[in-house]
């Protein structure tokens, strides 16, 4: 039998696993303006994560890891906004916005 090679995304792999959710129902412009926002904030935090750390610290850094049965090849990769690398270990970052009130956001 030959090995099946599936690659995926960590966010397709995610999308996939969760299954459930809900998309705001909101109008173009406010997406794009969110997503302008968005961006910006990811900017500015990992500026000063540059100005705080110097070296130690690298922005959006792509990831690939795979793990092997004999009938499947899985490699899942993607993208993480920072990584913070100290003489106690390092520290995975993934920069997180919203619009919303983080009153209405419950753990």
């Amino acid at each position: 039998m030959e090995q099946k090679k599936i690659n995926i995304s960590v966010r397709d792999l995610v999308d996939f696993c969760i299954g459930t959710g809900n998309i705001e129902k909101r109008s173009i412009s406010i997406l794009s303006e969110a997503a302008w926002e968005g961006t910006a904030c990811h900017t500015k935090y990992q500026k000063e994560m540059l100005d705080e750390y110097g070296d130690r610290f690298k922005k959006e850094i792509y990831l690939s890891d795979k793990a092997e049965t004999q009938e499947i090849l899985l490699t899942v990769s993607g993208r993480i906004d920072g990584l913070l690398v100290t003489s106690d270990g390092a520290c995975i970052y993934e920069i997180k916005t919203t619009v919303r009130d983080l009153n209405e956001i419950s753990e």
